[in-house]
């Protein structure tokens, strides 16, 4: 392998560890013992809806990550509606911008210039 492959399968590893340990620590260790299999399995399936959905992110501003995501959606459908109104005002030549084209250029000295 690469210098850069097994820089990135440390960093993935690494990653993988960190959620092992926050899953032993927070969940293994801490609400054991345990009767049999099925209450582990039932208790892990809590713990990663509530690890994907509901727990306070400190790189997301200590937004549950469901909540940081809908924001990030809403504001990227505001954000393309502004750039899909203003490019539209623009490319039908109904802008307000510095230099509005208003009629026909044709038979002008400007007939000459690609708009």
């Amino acid at each position: 392998m690469a210098p850069i492959e097994l820089d990135i399968h440390r960093g993935i590893n690494a990653m993988a560890e960190a959620l092992n340990g926050s899953f032993k620590a927070e969940l293994i260790e801490h609400q054991g013992p345990w009767r049999d299999a099925d209450q582990v399995e039932h208790a892990v399936v809590q713990w990663v809806g509530w690890y994907n959905t509901e727990r306070l992110h400190p790189a997301l501003g200590y937004l549950p990550p469901e909540e940081f995501e809908t924001h990030h959606y809403q504001l990227q459908a505001t954000t393309n509606a502004a750039v899909n109104h203003t490019t539209r005002r623009y490319k039908t030549g109904n802008s307000s911008g510095p230099f509005p084209i208003r009629g026909s250029v044709k038979g002008t000295a400007l007939a000459h210039i690609r708009w």
